[in-house]
């Protein structure tokens, strides 16, 4: 099957490990849901962040002075110099909903409440706040169901959340954190938290002439895979069809692929090393020669080395014998690259070189329609 010629070029080398190609997209890339949330997914070694973002714009804010200019001298971490509210609905239809889904998707488990500063009052001009540190000192861990039973039991009493931190060194003003721990083997962490960008109210300001505080909902999924019910589902639950995401960046990026290899045969070499690491130097030169003497296409050309590679593969496993850098012959690439022809629905006939026997072809062709 196989010839005893050695591939000189490879020999001594180990054959190299290579993910594949469906795991080695950008480390990261963006995707718009709808006018006021988005999603990004970065890829950190083996660590996935989707971090999905949404503009709370509909909702209303309070605004004043706070007694930064003072009160900064004496404390540890700075305030910002506002003191900026946000009205209770946003709990209510934004955030809890998301508790919700995590009721429903990974069973109750408890979410920490690490930073929100409720204002307990009749309005703007009379109220007093008050943050987890007053349960947290008492040794008692707030939660962020527990906050969702205490508003719904005093709703007339609460008029919003105001800010609780202000990170200076990122420009950030907090106004609620809590965060998942573990729900599942896969997913690390759940994150949600509610903040305004200082840095991003001169965009707000040309855009949305009504405000400037332009706060944002965030909910940051640590993940080990990409591929997880749990987080589909979950996804599915905060209203975001990750499927047709993937479907339609997928679809594209193979489109533009096929484009770039069928216009240069370098890159359609260097794709199907990539893919198909078992196959050695002279079979990828071999496979894209019989791809352009008889000019066929992309598809037909990934075929074709699949089919190499599996048949490759089976004999190292099953025979116990090393052929990694053996080339395989040319008779049998031509068999594959029949076969892919007739699997895309190409009636073509493939064509021979002087030293192949149509004989060979054929008995090479019944191994390979295993495949």
């Amino acid at each position: 099957m196989f010839s005893k010629k050695v591939d000189k070029w490879r020999m001594g080398a180990k054959p190299e490990e290579k993910p594949e190609v469906n795991d080695n997209a950008s480390k990261k890339y963006r995707a718009a849901v709808d006018k006021n949330m988005s999603i990004e997914i970065i890829k950190d070694r083996e660590i996935i962040y989707w971090i999905i973002k949404k503009d709370l714009l509909d909702y209303e804010t309070f605004i004043s002075a706070s007694e930064a200019p003072v009160s900064n001298a004496f404390t540890k971490e700075p305030d910002s110099f506002e003191a900026c509210i946000a009205e209770r609905a946003i709990l209510e239809k934004e955030i809890f909903p998301i508790a919700d889904a995590i009721k429903t998707v990974f069973g109750q488990q408890p979410m920490e409440l690490d930073k929100i500063s409720l204002t307990i009052g009749s309005g703007e001009n009379d109220y007093v706040s008050l943050d987890e540190t007053d349960l947290k000192n008492m040794r008692v861990e707030p939660t962020l169901f527990g906050l969702q039973d205490f508003i719904e039991k005093n709703k007339d009493g609460i008029l919003g959340f105001g800010i609780r931190e202000f990170e200076t060194d990122k420009g950030n003003l907090i106004f609620l954190k809590t965060k998942l721990v573990r729900p599942t083997k896969n997913i690390i962490s759940i994150e949600i938290s509610v903040i305004s960008s200082i840095q991003q109210r001169g965009f707000y300001l040309q855009k949305e002439s009504h405000t400037w505080v332009g706060l944002q909902k965030y909910v940051i999924i640590k993940t080990a895979q990409i591929d997880d019910e749990k987080l589909l589902s979950f996804l599915k639950e905060l209203d975001i069809n990750w499927e047709v995401i993937f479907l339609r960046r997928t679809l594209a990026v193979n489109d533009w692929l096929e484009i770039e290899c069928e216009r240069n045969a370098s890159n359609l070499k260097s794709f199907l090393r990539f893919v198909h690491p078992i196959l050695g130097y002279m079979d990828i030169q071999n496979i894209v020669k019989v791809v352009e003497a008889n000019n066929l296409n992309f598809k037909i050309a990934s075929r074709t080395a699949e089919l190499l590679s599996k048949q490759k593969k089976e004999v190292l496993s099953n025979e116990n014998v090393d052929v990694t850098y053996q080339p395989i012959e040319m008779a049998e690439i031509v068999a594959a690259a029949r076969l892919a022809a007739a699997y895309y629905g190409l009636k073509r006939e493939i064509k021979l070189d002087a030293e192949v026997r149509l004989e060979d072809v054929l008995r090479f062709e019944k191994i390979l329609a295993n495949y």
